[in-house]
C-alpha cells in the first residue's frame, strides 16, 4: 500500500472518530470543551507518546464519567 493510501485512510479514521464523538456531543454524554479536546488529540496523534496519549485519554474517560454521573 502506498504512502499515499496510508495517509488517507488515517485520515479517514479520523473523521470517522471525530463524528462518532461529535455524536456524543450532540446526545449531551460530553461538552463543547471535551468534544474540542478530543478532536484537537486527535489532530495531535502523531505528535503524542504512547504515555500521553494514555493519560490523556484516562483524563477524558473520567471526565465522561463525571458527566453522566450528573445527568442521572
Amino acid at each position: 500500500m502506498a504512502f499515499e493510501e496510508l495517509f488517507a485512510d488515517a485520515e479517514r479514521l479520523k473523521l470517522r472518530f471525530v463524528a462518532g464523538f461529535h455524536d456524543l456531543l450532540d446526545q449531551g454524554y460530553i461538552t463543547e470543551a471535551q468534544f474540542e479536546e478530543i478532536v484537537d488529540v486527535i489532530d495531535r496523534l502523531h505528535e503524542l507518546s504512547e504515555e500521553e496519549l494514555t493519560e490523556t485519554m484516562q483524563q477524558l474517560i473520567e471526565q465522561v464519567k463525571q458527566v453522566q454521573k450528573d445527568k442521572r
